[in-house]
């Protein structure tokens, strides 16, 4: 028999170790006289490591788990919107929530970064070409993606830094030793330090290391499960009426809406139109026709990078569990960075941010503007998401395509919820309890650029992947192929945090293309 399994966290681990950075090489800046590529080596020097600037390239050589990856690099240039500026927020007398200052947040004060895992026998060839200035180009020696934000570099050049990659299609997450120990479970694993050494405020992990459903069960209980653990079919965002009724949300009766939102993607300019998403449904929805047809439909997919700007918030119980505002802002950041390499490996489209509102640390006593700012046990998630929505609404036409909330507060098992196929709607509307505008909520946890990229995804008008039980022709999901149902978890889209989380399933790729871009 199958046992019913709630929608988790990220599964526990079953190991997470120290890496070793062996070395961060800056490639040599360039000057405003172009060098050919002899001239270059001769007459540049790379510069030393602790002077890494925020629009550097450079190659990052790291190992774990007895392999050595080679990171290649260059500047997110996107990830900042040019007009982007950060409200700090303090408490009045009342204890009520209020600006004390906003600030500029300026590109260059972060140093986050976007690049290729390169494999070693093609990583020199591929530095000299990078020196040279040759756009990167996909290559058979290309083993994955990498994102990386680096906080500090000291002089004895001991990095400090936090992302992904992937290689060979297994993604590795790095985090601060700080960060690991503040979002692990109780029941994952303590950070073992490998023979020889390693970067000790670092730590890393693997997807591939994280436990099936009968090995945590077994963790958690003492013994083994009766039968297979069967996968959950739906999250919170299936028990909101907007995302599975075709009566309240047009987009779940006429998946061809306007594609012209596509167009003003990219706009860097300070006024420049901004776009955001919501959750996206499993249930009984009337959307099953297009599902299986579209599927690896790529028709429409931008053929230059697109940018979707948007806003962002963290609220008191989120900001604490960072350590204080900087800390949050630093890890809103990373996540952001890390994020965005979903989309673009997908749809070429990058996440980028133009506001971030971050709270006190403390939650408020007073009255206040911010419904949603209030401390875990006032609201659920379902709730927060609602009244997140009534407060974006009252934005108005703010040029921002979405607003996300980082939140310190996941409701049991549940760590994010959206509204579907919200992008571009700024007003807000719908009764108390069920407010709907473009809008999400993620928490913070151990893999917490995943859950961003999921909520986001449903803004998009992403539904769940299918999973195991589904039915092929008589399921509102995304099956894995036309003639299997179930997606085995291995896509963004499952509706439970599982191993293989890293791209969009073909049948997600597909179904938001016809959404949103097909006429």
């Amino acid at each position: 028999m199958l046992v019913a399994s709630p929608r988790t966290h990220a599964p526990l681990l079953k190991r997470a170790i120290n890496p070793t950075t062996h070395a961060l090489e800056i490639l040599p800046r360039r000057g405003s006289t172009l060098l050919d590529i002899t001239d270059l080596h001769r007459r540049s020097a790379p510069p030393p490591p602790h002077t890494l600037r925020y629009d550097d390239s450079f190659r990052l050589t790291i190992s774990a788990f007895d392999d050595t990856f080679h990171l290649h690099l260059r500047p997110n240039d996107h990830l900042i919107h040019p007009a982007a500026r950060i409200n700090y927020y303090g408490l009045d007398s009342d204890g009520s929530p209020t600006i004390l200052r906003t600030e500029p947040l300026l590109r260059e004060t972060v140093k986050a970064y976007m690049g290729e895992v390169i494999a070693a026998d093609h990583s020199p060839t591929r530095m000299r070409e990078d020196i040279a200035g040759i756009a990167p180009q996909s290559h058979p020696s290309e083993l994955g993606w990498a994102r990386i934000t680096v906080h500090r570099l000291g002089d004895n050049f001991v990095p400090v830094y936090e992302g992904a990659f992937s290689a060979n299609g297994v993604v590795y997450h790095i985090s601060t030793k700080e960060n690991y120990l503040r979002n692990k479970h109780s029941l994952d694993p303590e950070v073992v330090r490998p023979l020889g050494g390693g970067d000790e405020h670092l730590v890393i992990w693997k997807d591939s290391d994280a436990m099936t459903p009968e090995e945590e069960h077994l963790v958690k209980t003492g013994s083994k499960p009766t039968g297979p653990i069967a996968a959950p079919m739906g999250c919170a965002h299936d028990s909101l009426p907007y995302n599975t009724d075709p009566e309240l949300n047009p987009t779940l009766r006429n998946p061809y809406v306007d594609s012209s939102w596509l167009s003003h993607l990219l706009s860097p300019q300070p006024n420049g139109t901004l776009y955001r998403r919501d959750d996206a449904p499993t249930g009984g929805s009337g959307m099953g026709t297009n599902f299986v047809d579209f599927i690896g439909q790529n028709t429409g997919c931008p053929t230059e990078q697109k940018i979707i700007y948007m806003g962002v918030a963290a609220d008191c119980e989120y900001v604490r569990k960072y350590n204080g505002q900087d800390g949050a802002k630093e890890q809103i950041l990373n996540t952001w960075n890390t994020a965005s390499a979903t989309f673009k490996t997908t749809f070429n489209v990058g996440l980028g941010i133009t506001t971030l509102n971050v709270q006190d640390p403390t939650c408020p006593s007073g009255s206040s503007d911010l419904p949603w700012n209030v401390p875990c046990s006032s609201a659920n998630l379902n709730s927060r998401l609602s009244l997140f929505s009534a407060w974006r609404g009252t934005l108005g036409d703010d040029g921002n395509g979405l607003w996300h909330l980082m939140s310190g507060c996941p409701t049991g098992a549940e760590v994010g919820i959206a509204w579907l196929a919200t992008i571009c709607q700024t007003a807000s509307g719908g009764n108390p309890g069920q407010v709907v505008s473009g809008t999400a909520v993620s928490t913070s946890g151990r893999t917490e650029w995943q859950v961003v990229a999921h909520e986001i995804g449903h803004n998009f008008g992403a539904i769940h992947d299918c999973a195991e039980g589904c039915s092929q022709g008589g399921a509102s999901c995304c099956p894995l192929n036309p003639s299997t149902c179930d997606a085995q978890g291995r896509f963004i889209m499952s509706p439970v945090a599982q191993a293989g989380e890293k791209v969009f399933s073909p049948c997600s790729l597909g179904n938001m293309l016809i959404w949103y871009i097909l006429k």
